[in-house]
């Protein structure tokens, strides 16, 4: 799945890597990798940059079935950026919840590759992060790379 070459890196620095997809319905995707506060945990947010303001898109759509190839893109560049450093974990909380349900159903499609590659937790209804349970329902979703 990480093999192929779908996308180029034009811009990379330690919280920032932008690349070229090939297979998005916008022309230039960033992925940004912000950290959060915490040491070792980083936000991910993915879309169109805006050149303007160097601000990310976060509310971009993707036509029909292409949020699988945007996803597929985008955990390439995941585990890229986790695979640099073992102790690094990305949250991703989704703007709205329409876009954090395309992730967890990503997740679920490519369950058999995923879970050799990441460790994914769950943010429960209980206000509490858990071993991520295949099917389960998560506000937020944090990865490591294995």
């Amino acid at each position: 799945m990480f093999q192929k070459k779908d996308y180029e890196i034009i811009k990379k620095d330690n919280y920032c890597i932008s690349f070229l997809a090939r297979a998005s319905v916008a022309p230039v995707l960033t992925v940004r990798f912000i950290p959060s506060g915490i040491e070792n945990i980083y936000h991910c947010e993915f879309g169109p940059l805006d050149t303007l303001t160097n601000e990310i898109d976060t509310s971009f759509r993707t036509r029909d079935n292409q949020y699988r190839s945007t996803i597929k893109i985008v955990a390439g560049i995941l585990y890229l950026f986790l695979k640099k450093d073992s102790a690094r974990l990305v949250k991703f909380s989704g703007i709205d919840t329409a876009r954090n349900r395309l992730f967890l159903i990503w997740i679920v499609a490519n369950w058999d590759f995923v879970v050799d590659k990441f460790t994914f937790y769950g943010y429960n209804c209980f206000g509490q992060w858990e071993t991520y349970i295949k099917n389960g329902k998560y506000g937020a979703v944090l990865v490591r790379a294995n």
